[in-house]
């Protein structure tokens, strides 16, 4: 791996987990012996999936240092946080309008992944990691959020889902805005 703080941010550096998926130039014959991204995560973590199955293959990953790219979805999702503190501790909290996205499917697809990925430590992750996730996850929520029943209602639900192999667009985002907006 490499330390963020040497990091020469002006040339190609070889990476050694996942690249985001905002933009990667691969080779044809690479896609056609790895495959596409898994259209089952339907949101998040699909890139670090299809990263792992090209590590896996032998390939290497490395990103451009002078390359740019502007992901308008990333900004939308990432603007819409605020900024709390609780004793001190500043945490960044995504809003309500958002927690489908960063609750949900970024843990429903996190179990999915671990599972497809690296089947020897799922029940390992299922006793232990996953419970203490979703523990944080709800600790936070009672601390800092809004919508707090909600909220713990939808993580709880989250398990489960991805537990039973519940993928894809289960729930669409654009739905999940409007069926705020009427509350």
């Amino acid at each position: 791996m490499f330390e963020m703080d040497n990091l020469s941010w002006n040339k190609n550096i070889e990476i050694n987990y996942f690249i985001l998926g905002a933009s990667l130039l691969v080779k044809n014959n690479i896609l056609k012996k790895i495959g596409l991204l898994d259209e089952k995560y339907f949101m998040m973590a699909e890139e670090e999936d299809w990263c792992i199955r090209a590590l896996l293959a032998g390939y290497k990953l490395f990103s451009c240092g002078r390359g740019k790219v502007w992901h308008k979805g990333f900004t939308v999702a990432s603007s819409r946080t605020v900024e709390k503190n609780f004793l001190g501790k500043k945490s960044i909290r995504c809003l309500w309008e958002n927690f489908l996205i960063s609750g949900y499917y970024s843990v429903r697809n996190k179990i999915y992944f671990t599972k497809k990925n690296f089947p020897e430590s799922f029940y390992k992750y299922c006793l232990i990691q996953l419970p203490y996730m979703i523990s944080r996850i709800i600790l936070g929520i009672l601390i800092h959020d809004d919508h707090k029943l909600d909220r713990i209602k939808l993580i709880l639900k989250t398990p489960w889902d991805g537990l039973r192999g519940k993928m894809g667009k289960t729930i669409d985002p654009l739905e999940w805005r409007r069926s705020l907006n009427k509350k």
